[in-house]
């Protein structure tokens, strides 16, 4: 979503516009699922979600590349984000189709497989946090809004969260809180430290002492 709406908000720069997400639900049959240029989702109901934009819209010639690891338009851009989001969805079975033009702005749908309506009863009926008292997560990543994310995301559902900006404070509050520690999550690209051998290494995290599973962004 983020760099769905970060690429539509780009697409408007300098002369304003307007930034629309709509969600809804779609039961996909037969050639429907052919109306998706990337990706084929299998029949059945499907979550939706669009990022549409006012902005310069794209050219056919562009709009086919635009998912491409590391194809970019924009000075200092890495072209990695839109190849993330592909990935995303075809890893959880969806698909993306995009409806643009030239001077008519663009609209990126998403559909995703819908929960069974079992599941989604059976969720709604649990009433709270599932099973995870005293589970105690470390997040690491210098990037304080993904840190505040992964808190608001994660506490709610009863886990305990320690986040740090870098290796440095990564290793002292892994060092105190060792015994708890569950699961690290840990960005490997930071200020200071980063989150490749060594850090692990310094902070012990291969240790038969710890029973901590790591997870790398």
């Amino acid at each position: 979503m983020l760099s769905l709406c970060l690429n539509a908000s780009e697409a408007m720069a300098g002369n304003g516009g307007t930034l629309s997400i709509t969600t809804d639900r779609m039961d996909i049959a037969g050639d429907v699922a052919d109306m998706f240029a990337y990706g084929r989702p299998q029949s059945g109901p499907h979550a939706v979600f669009e990022v549409s934009d006012t902005g310069c819209g794209m050219e056919p010639a562009l709009t086919a590349r635009i998912f491409e690891p590391f194809f970019t338009t924009k000075e200092g851009a890495r072209g990695i984000g839109l190849s993330v989001v592909l990935s995303i969805v075809k890893a959880y079975q969806g698909a993306i189709d995009i409806d643009t033009s030239p001077g008519q702005g663009t609209t990126v749908r998403i559909v995703l497989p819908a929960a069974p309506e079992r599941e989604r009863r059976g969720a709604t009926e649990a009433g709270g946090p599932r099973d995870v008292e005293h589970r105690t997560i470390l997040f690491i990543d210098d990037e304080e809004m993904l840190r505040s994310l992964a808190q608001r995301a994660l506490e709610p559902l009863g886990y305990k969260v320690l986040v740090a900006p870098d290796g440095v404070e990564a290793v002292r509050i892994f060092r105190e809180h060792m015994a708890e520690i569950d699961l690290v999550i840990l960005d490997l690209s930071m200020p200071r430290k980063g989150g490749g051998r060594r850090l692990q290494g310094d902070a012990g995290l291969e240790s038969p002492y710890t029973h901590a599973s790591l997870l790398w962004l």
